[in-house]
């Protein structure tokens, strides 16, 4: 069994000290595994966890006989003591400072001496409230002089003193109190609060990440300089910057279908078998938009998910209009043969799906209408299409798909699925996008409304500032037997921020219809 686990979440590195019977004592091939971790950080490595298992965080270092020394002076001997038995150490401990990304170290029971040195060289620690921290070096007679080195930097000169010559544990509030310990947090939530750290690393930018880490080495190499200093800070953001601005990663390949509907070819794609469910998705995006729903929908459902014109692969010879593309809807839905299927829109899906349901009733069995409108013409909808028209004039598309992302997605989302998704905005033409823009929101189907004769559902998330409840409460108020419902801790892309949720909504109102 390995004594150190190394494990990957996204770009969020997982170092675990594993021999949780010794209490993970630190022995040589332990600590030879962490710094070998340490040294070789995978480039795609955003940030790094250390933490231990079992009861106990590390509770030092392990007991070994004294290393044999050399014949000779005195010299030689301190030489050699130096080389094998502590200049590793304090390597180490420069990993953990110096290490290209931050590093939180989530501690649990003991942590003592090396394991107490080994938080503290950590950018940042997390404690449970029954954590505690010792320096009992002297205990044995050994000045614990690596420790004060190690934790120097975080605690102050008379907090130290009396930790390393009381020898007594410093309980977790003290140690905050210190400065050695960031939060503190019950014992029973910390492995929930390190699932959640990283969660929440996860779905930040790496580079971002990285560049915190190495303006936190540059304002300590500058010191007192401010101008260095200041000078680290503008130059680390220019290269963020630029990097929110560079090209997104080539849209993930899909195996997709196309069909020829009139002059345009439409793609689409057709997983599993039993009741069709047509989806629509929303400006901008693709089929790529439910990746994440896309298992559990086609669980003894059959699952089209259509792709509009000039989104994905589909083409845009004839101009962009919603009629138009519910009109595909309605003729890849015949050329498969669906007879009659449940229509699923999101946001720009959702004025499609209300004109396909409209002109085609007879077919559509029923509708959800998720983060959708009627209409959102006026003057703030034209202040954001005058705006886009300046932004679409002088940055590339891909800084406008990473900007609506984020506006929209929530945090907990991970920035592997942000990029993926800006991938497909990105791979848009600029002029197709800002047309499809202008259309939908000038476009009004409110006159429709009425005319729906079928089950609806209203799926909103909970936190959808795009189309917040006030506007999309008018479809349920205007659709004769409408029901709505929210997908909680969701925005307007629930089917990407809560994907397990929404798939249950949406099947458990499939289920519901006759």
């Amino acid at each position: 069994m390995s004594k150190l686990l190394v494990e990957r979440q996204g770009h969020v590195l997982s170092l675990t000290l594993n021999r949780p019977d010794q209490g993970n004592l630190i022995d040589p091939e332990l600590m030879q595994a962490l710094s070998d971790a340490l040294r070789s950080i995978p480039e795609n490595v955003a940030c790094i966890t250390l933490s231990g298992a079992g009861l106990d965080f590390c509770q030092g270092r392990e007991n070994a006989p004294p290393p044999s020394l050399p014949p000779g002076p005195a010299m030689v001997k301190r030489m050699a003591i130096r080389k094998f038995g502590i200049d590793p150490i304090l390597e180490l401990y420069a990993r953990l400072r110096e290490a290209p990304v931050p590093v939180i170290a989530f501690v649990q029971g003991l942590a003592g001496g090396m394991g107490c040195a080994l938080a503290g060289a950590c950018d940042m620690v997390i404690a449970a409230d029954t954590a505690r921290f010792e320096a009992a070096e002297l205990e044995k007679q050994f000045a614990p002089t690596l420790l004060i080195n190690a934790l120097w930097e975080r605690v102050p000169s008379g907090s130290l003193m009396q930790m390393v010559l009381s020898m007594k544990p410093v309980d977790a509030t003290k140690a905050r109190g210190f400065g050695l310990v960031n939060e503190v947090v019950a014992e029973m939530d910390l492995g929930t609060v390190k699932q959640r750290f990283s969660a929440l690393m996860n779905s930040r930018s790496p580079q971002a990440l990285r560049a915190i880490k190495s303006m936190m080495l540059q304002a300590k190499a500058a010191g007192g300089n401010a101008g260095a200093r200041a000078d680290a800070a503008g130059s680390l953001l220019s290269e963020n910057f630029l990097a929110l601005m560079s090209d997104l990663p080539a849209a993930q390949p899909m195996q997709r279908e196309t069909v020829d509907l009139g002059t345009e070819r439409i793609s689409y794609t057709d997983q599993g078998q039993g009741d069709p469910l047509v989806l629509v998705h929303s400006l901008g995006l693709s089929a790529q938009l439910w990746s994440d729903v896309m298992p559990m929908l086609t669980q003894g459902r059959r699952v089209i998910a259509i792709e509009a014109r000039g989104h994905g692969k589909s083409s845009m010879n004839g101009g962009f209009h919603v009629d138009a593309i519910a009109e595909d809807v309605i003729a890849l839905a015949e050329r498969l043969k669906l007879g009659r299927f449940d229509l699923l829109g999101i946001s720009m899906g959702g004025l499609i799906g209300i004109t396909v349901a409209a002109r085609q009733g007879s077919s559509v069995r029923s509708l959800i209408l998720s983060g959708a409108y009627a209409c959102v013409a006026g003057p703030v909808a034209e202040e954001r299409l005058a705006l886009l028209g300046k932004l679409a004039n002088s940055v590339p598309l891909s800084a406008i798909a990473r900007n609506y992302l984020e506006q929209t997605l929530l945090r907990h989302v991970p920035y592997a699925t942000r990029e993926r998704l800006g991938s497909e905005i990105a791979a848009m033409k600029t002029e197709n996008y800002v047309k499809a823009a202008t259309h939908v929101a000038r476009h009004d189907v409110t006159a429709l409304l009425p005319s729906l004769k079928l089950p609806v559902m209203v799926l909103n998330g909970e936190k959808d500032a795009n189309v917040p409840a006030i506007i999309s409460s008018l479809l349920s108020q205007r659709i004769a037997g409408a029901v709505t419902r929210v997908v909680s801790q969701a925005g307007h892309l629930a089917c990407v921020d809560q994907p397990q949720t929404y798939a249950q909504e949406v099947l458990a109102f499939l289920s519901q219809r006759p």
